[in-house]
């Protein structure tokens, strides 16, 4: 099996709860490698034109060197792949399909998943306010719950967590994509599964720290990063705020503003609150389930 993308959050969710016998080898462009207990392959950087083909030779070679009998797409369906779908029939096509494209973006990819023998659409948190293209393609589309690394059963407790970190009784604030100063607050760097261990978090509404921050019950600031493309950050930000689970920083210039409500402890108190009543399941393991039900 191999997973292909260049965000690997989600593929390594799913690869870490694949069946016993599937052993997932991973094809991603990004620039720091994964550490994960997976075989990863390294797609080089092209120039634009070259591109096309630099995917479909490299699907080919790797196909053939592990034997591969399932592809998983977590990204975009460009050329160069939909080609290799063309040169591979024998092989299983799935795509794990992003929503939440912002308004008109994104409508090139519209069509593409005829190529693909399984559609699987991870869930998101804000599907109510998603306004991009996926709403109105759902023929022959799953939808599992938002993914995550983690189960929140797996999360230490706020204790545990913060003598895992060894600290004392400074309010901690962790950051996720952006940095600020939180005054009385002590930076942390945490693993996911001390996440518990913030008393605040300040984050861009990217799919991966959005929906583990709402999950771990972190009070969280989100401030959508205007250089997301066509994710729509600021509309995961806005729903969050509208569901009472978060604050949203609409742009930087509003973030001390915010900030200033977040650090009062009953301002935090109620986000964590609001999270424990709209906690939503992970659909990793069902994710999972489908890739392994390929043919």
């Amino acid at each position: 099996m191999l997973l292909f993308g260049d965000v690997t959050d989600r593929l390594l969710a799913v690869a870490a709860r694949l069946p016993a016998g599937l052993d997932p080898v991973l094809l991603t462009g990004s620039a720091v490698l994964p550490r994960a207990p997976l075989l990863v392959e390294h797609l080089p950087e092209t120039t634009r034109p070259c591109r096309a083909t630099l995917l479909r030779d490299r699907l080919r070679h790797l196909i053939e060197l592990h034997g591969i009998g399932t592809v998983v797409l977590d990204g975009e369906p460009e050329d160069g792949l939909l080609a290799a779908t063309a040169d591979h029939p024998d092989v299983s096509w799935r795509w794990l399909r992003s929503s939440m494209w912002r308004r008109g973006q994104g409508l090139r990819w519209r069509g593409r998943s005829a190529a693909f023998d399984a559609v699987l659409e991870p869930g998101e948190f804000a599907a109510a306010g998603d306004e991009g293209w996926t709403v109105y393609d759902r023929d022959g589309v799953t939808t599992v719950a938002p993914i995550t690394a983690l189960d929140r059963a797996d999360l230490l407790g706020r204790e545990a967590a913060r003598a895992r970190l060894g600290l004392g009784e400074q309010p901690a604030v962790v950051f996720r994509g952006i940095t600020t100063d939180v005054p009385g607050f002590t930076p942390i760097e945490p693993d996911a599964v001390a996440l518990r261990a913030a008393d605040l978090a300040v984050a861009t509404a990217s799919y991966t720290a959005y929906h583990e921050l709402l999950a771990a019950g972190v009070p969280t600031v989100f401030v959508p990063d205007p250089g997301a493309g066509p994710d729509d950050q600021l509309a995961r930000a806005r729903f969050a705020a509208a569901a009472g689970a978060a604050l949203c920083a609409e742009r930087t210039a509003d973030l001390d503003h915010v900030l200033a409500l977040a650090v009062r402890p009953e301002v935090r108190a109620a986000l964590a609150a609001r999270c424990a009543e709209v906690a939503f399941e992970n659909g990793a393991a069902a994710a999972a389930a489908w890739v392994g039900a390929a043919r």
